[in-house]
């Protein structure tokens, strides 16, 4: 009997962000293959796979995608079992990653987040929640080079500051430049349109709330200068967009933020 194993991986994501970093790989086991990835991220990862199998099937043929956790080794993702043991069995397959856990519903809901600019400094909303792109969204009015400070503590996945190239249609959108950070909560807020080479700080560091981590741009899909800034849990081709609190003034009282109001950060 011949048995043949014929692996083709390709990573794809379903995301405008960087790819995860994720190492996928088989070993032999009873009556086919386990797969199993090393993920080297902070945050969960969560996977997708297209097969095309050959006298094999999928243990949990019927799962539409798999998490693996933050750092974690050798973690079993599934098994391909042998169908007929007489016949030869092969086997390729495709992989989009996102980061996340789209199982993950139980987040804080009620957090205070800081406003994204330092102390002392005011910024007018340019657009509020359900603007033009029908989200939970926000868009902060900021010169090119204004200081961006994390609203929320957390770790950076990813960083895109690279770009330079903006325009007013979405064919621009592949060319934006972000900062992406996993909160404690399993929440990620996206701080995007960053000038190039305007990132303070790179994948895997730990960000406190109201420090300094970026500059604000005009790359991408935009307009005119500002700092967009979403937070969202992902599901699974899509994200879901979150309402978020703000703290305003001298940091005693909180709100959702509203378009055309300029808020001040005295705290």
């Amino acid at each position: 009997m011949k048995t043949i194993s014929i692996v083709v991986f390709c990573m794809l994501t379903i995301s405008l962000y960087a790819k995860p970093n994720v190492t996928f790989y088989q070993e032999y086991a009873d009556r086919g293959f386990a797969l199993y990835a090393d993920n080297h991220e902070v945050s969960p990862v969560y996977v997708q796979f297209d097969f095309v199998l050959r006298n094999l099937q999928v243990e949990d043929k019927y799962k539409r995608y798999y998490v693996i956790p933050p750092k974690s080794v050798k973690h079993k993702i599934t098994s391909l079992v042998v169908i007929n043991a007489l016949d030869d069995y092969s086997f390729t397959y495709t992989a989009e990653t996102n980061f996340g856990d789209p199982n993950h519903t139980n987040y804080d809901a009620v957090f205070q987040y800081y406003l994204p600019f330092k102390k002392g400094a005011s910024h007018k909303i340019m657009e509020g929640y359900n603007g033009s792109s029908n989200t939970y969204a926000i868009d902060f009015e900021m010169p090119v080079g204004t200081e961006i400070h994390a609203a929320r503590s957390g770790i950076v996945v990813s960083v895109e500051q690279s770009n330079s190239k903006s325009c007013e249609t979405k064919t621009c959108e592949k060319n934006k430049n972000y900062i992406l950070v996993y909160h404690s909560d399993g929440t990620f807020a996206e701080y995007s349109h960053i000038k190039q080479n305007g990132s303070l700080v790179k994948r895997g560091d730990i960000v406190e709330k109201g420090k300094p981590i970026g500059y604000s741009g005009n790359v991408g899909w935009s307009s005119s200068p500002h700092l967009h800034f979403e937070v969202y849990l992902p599901q699974q081709y899509s994200k879901r967009t979150l309402k978020t609190n703000f703290l305003t003034g001298d940091g005693s009282d909180y709100s959702l933020l509203a378009e055309n109001v300029r808020y001040t950060r005295n705290y």
